[in-house]
Order: structure tokens, then sequence, then C-alpha cells
């Protein structure tokens, strides 16, 4: 399990980031920071534990070990973009889509390596083709609610 303590710089920028979606969400991906220092070595640990989670389907355990691997990770390292690509992997396996999108853009827009790129940029179209069809369908939903509501709420006429 990810039992490593966060330093405080990444901590407060990925709470603040993400602090009351995840919250909404139910998910302790923001976790609490210590005194510790950034470590890239330890980064790399936690991403490798949350690879071995994730392989494993532990979403849940994955998530928090690629979050802490963020917190640890120097600011505008390889490492951060590739903890920020392997979290987005997890959200997109929880349907978490528009924080997976998220996700993505964080790890372009840092040094994420050109080799691994178009997964992230797929996994990015399928989100976004996946949140348009999600909103579609509440689209739909609201229409026939509001349709049954107003024929419940008719009289008959004689």
């Amino acid at each position: 399990m990810c039992d490593a303590k966060l330093p405080n710089a990444n901590a407060k920028h990925v709470r603040s980031a993400l602090g009351s979606i995840m919250d909404r969400c139910h998910f302790n991906i923001a976790p609490t920071a210590s005194e510790s220092k950034k470590s890239t070595t330890e980064a790399v640990n936690l991403r490798n534990e949350g690879n071995v989670a994730f392989g494993a389907e532990r979403n849940e355990e994955a998530l928090e070990c690629y979050t802490k691997s963020i917190a640890f990770a120097p600011d505008r390292s390889e490492e951060l973009a590739l903890a920020f690509g392997n979290r987005s992997a997890v959200l997109y396996r929880l349907q978490k889509y528009e924080l997976c999108v998220l996700d993505v853009n964080r790890a372009l827009n840092g040094r994420f390596p050109d080799r691994l790129k178009q997964k992230l940029l797929e996994r990015r179209k399928q989100c976004l083709t996946l949140i348009q069809e999600v909103n579609k369908i509440k689209s739909m939903f609201i229409e026939v609610s509001m349709i049954h509501f107003k024929f419940l709420s008719c009289k008959p006429r004689c």
C-alpha cells in the first residue's frame, strides 16, 4: 500500500486543483501533506506500486499511489507528467471522464515522453466522446421527465 508521507508543495497543488471535485467523487486523491521533501526516487517507486495495483485492478490503491507520486515528483519533471498520465488511466477505468481529461492535459502540458503521447491523446478523445454521449443522455432524460410531468399534471377534458 502507498504509505509514503507527502511533500508540502505538490500536495498543496494537488489539493487546490482537485479538492472539491474529488470530495464530490469520494476519492482521497489529495491526501494531507507532511514535511517530506521532493524525491524522484520516491515518485518512481510510488508510480511503480501504482502500476502493480492498476494491473491487479485495485483501482483505489492505484489512484492513491499515483497521487502520492504526483506529490513527490519534482515540479515540471517527466516523473510528474508520467504520474498524471498514469492516474488518468485509473480515472478512465473508474469512468471519471472529466477528471481523466484534466490529468491527460496536465501530463501533455508537462514533460510527457513523445513516444507515449498518442496513447494519452486517444484516451482524451475517448473521454470527450463519452462525456458528450452522457450529456446527450442526460438531456434526453430531462426532456422525457418534463413531458412525463406535463402529462401527469394535465387534467382530462370531457
